[in-house]
């Protein structure tokens, strides 16, 4: 009697080993799928501004800006790489400035003209004019989630973040 006791706790215990392998049974879980934004960039006299019609609620934005095409890429020092927490702002020796600008709420301005070791963070850009709108492509990232489908890209050349951390939806 003892020995089969032992034998039917073995067999209990390992009926509730996980394997890890699908067993084709639903477990109700389903991928997350996350609200598309509708963003809208103006470029001011001033400042450069963002706005986010459709924001996920609980969403924790960061957007950035990359100048990734036209009078930069034939330039002898080569492209300016952008403020975007991703690949930052490329300087000639070496070095590299990471810039996030998160968005508070629904929205983001950034004033012109900051020099590169000068840029704050959700309040100043390197850009100085409006002339750099047809130049520059644009990330918007849910900071919230590190899965795919929670950052979005627009702009000029989207492929610019095409080895981001997570995969984009391109809009």
């Amino acid at each position: 009697m003892k020995n089969t006791l032992l034998l039917v706790s073995a067999v209990s215990m390992l009926a509730c080993v996980d394997t890890g392998k699908e067993t084709g049974e639903d477990t109700g879980t389903a991928p997350i799928e996350y609200v598309q934004p509708t963003p809208s960039v103006t470029w001011g006299d001033s400042s450069v501004s963002l706005d986010i019609a459709d924001a996920e609620t609980g969403a924790a934005y960061n957007w950035g800006i990359a100048e990734n095409t036209g009078g930069c890429l034939e330039s002898e020092w080569g492209c300016w790489t952008g403020e975007d927490c991703h690949r930052g702002f490329d300087l000639s020796d070496g070095g590299n400035y990471l810039y996030c600008h998160p968005v508070t709420g629904s929205s983001a301005s950034l004033a012109y003209g900051a020099a590169p070791d000068a840029v704050t963070e959700g309040s100043s850009t390197v850009f100085g004019d409006a002339t750099f709108s047809t130049v520059t492509t644009h990330i918007l990232d849910n900071t919230v989630s590190a899965e795919a489908g929670s950052c979005w890209v627009w702009g000029a050349d989207t492929s610019h973040y095409a080895n981001y951390s997570k995969t984009c939806n391109e809009m």
